[in-house]
């Protein structure tokens, strides 16, 4: 190559380059079985028929729902139904303070989730003395 002759000179590109960091975005995982994994999981769950009380266990349920305040702390084991099916579900276990208690239609709101009174299965209060 002679001086007169040089390299030939790279082409500009049209476009700035994109930033490191939004390139690396590019290659970050991606789980594309997320929905069916969680699908699958939910068919794991085991589903129970619902208890009925006895008329005893009614009544000492009932007597402690009258005794029932807002801002109490209580743990209520209660009924969840699922979907397709009122008589099965789970049994959940919740704890919080009561917000509200809803007379006429029978709710009971445990830190703004609602329970139905008619799913209530136990309910034990902070203070045992009172409930």
């Amino acid at each position: 190559m002679s001086s007169e002759e040089t390299a030939p000179e790279r082409p500009v590109p049209y476009k700035p380059r994109m930033p490191r960091l939004n390139r690396a975005k590019l290659f970050a995982p991606y789980d594309a079985l997320k929905p069916f994994e969680s699908t699958v999981h939910a068919k794991d769950t085991v589903y129970v028929r619902r208890k009925e009380l006895s008329e005893f266990a009614q009544e000492c349920l009932d007597q402690r729902l009258r005794c029932l305040e807002r801002g109490d702390v209580v743990t209520v084991t209660w009924f969840q139904a699922t979907e397709t099916d009122m008589d099965s579900g789970q049994y959940i276990t919740s704890t919080g303070t009561v917000t509200k208690i809803d007379r006429i239609y029978r709710v009971i709101y445990l830190d703004k989730q609602a329970i139905p009174v008619r799913d209530i299965f136990d309910l034990c209060g902070e203070d045992e003395r009172r409930l």
